[in-house]
This record gives structure tokens, sequence and C-alpha cells, in this order.
């Protein structure tokens, strides 16, 4: 009973540490525009997973006990949220540049085609 009442104490303070990872990619999606939409909940269970992995990756030490795991849990999930909304913005923004850059292509070789006949 002891242990579940932990494990219990320990997802409340960990969903508590992922709360501020939350916000940020929910005001992500609400200043963006349409075509750029995420999922904050999707990305923030993906900035969660990435910050296990990182704090497993450096072998990081939890000298002050189980809270410090929460803490670095919410360090690590804001630099990874950080990371990931730069990442995934520089991506789209590539992506719509090259789809421009074949639809003026597109458009100037139709007009040289057509000037010709």
């Amino acid at each position: 009973m002891e242990l579940i009442f932990l494990l219990m104490i320990m997802l409340v303070l960990t969903l508590v540490a992922l709360a501020p990872c939350f916000l940020f990619w929910f005001f992500v999606l609400k200043a963006l525009p349409q075509k750029y939409k995420l999922k904050p909940i999707l990305f923030t269970l993906m900035c969660f997973i990435l910050a296990l992995a990182t704090a497993f990756a450096i072998n990081l030490k939890l000298e002050g006990g189980a809270l410090s795991g929460v803490i670095a849990v919410f360090a690590f999930s804001l630099v990874w949220a950080f990371l990931l909304a730069i990442a995934n913005l520089a991506a789209k923004l590539i992506s719509n540049m090259a789809a421009m850059n074949q639809w003026v292509e597109s458009k100037s070789m139709g007009s040289k085609s057509m000037g010709s006949g």
C-alpha cells in the first residue's frame, strides 16, 4: 500500500513538472497559423520520453532523492520542448519554401511553353 501511495505521489509530481512543457506547446499551438498546427499532448509526451532518455544517457545521479528526478524531468522536458519547436518549425518552413519553389518553377515552365507555341 505504501508503494502505491509513493507511486501516486511521483505521478502527480511528474505531471506537475510537465505542466510548463504542456503550456509551452499549447501557446505554440495558439500562436501559429493553421498550417503549422501541433498537438500539445503528443509533443509533451515526446519531450517527457526524451527527457527520460537524456537523464539515462548522461547517467544522472539522483543525490537529492526522487524529487531531484522530477526536477530533472522538468528541466530536460523544457529544453527538449524548445529544441523540438525550433526544429519542427524550421522543417515546416523549409518544406513550404521547397513547395513554393516547385510551384514557381512549374509556372515559369508553363509560361515558356505557352509563349513558344
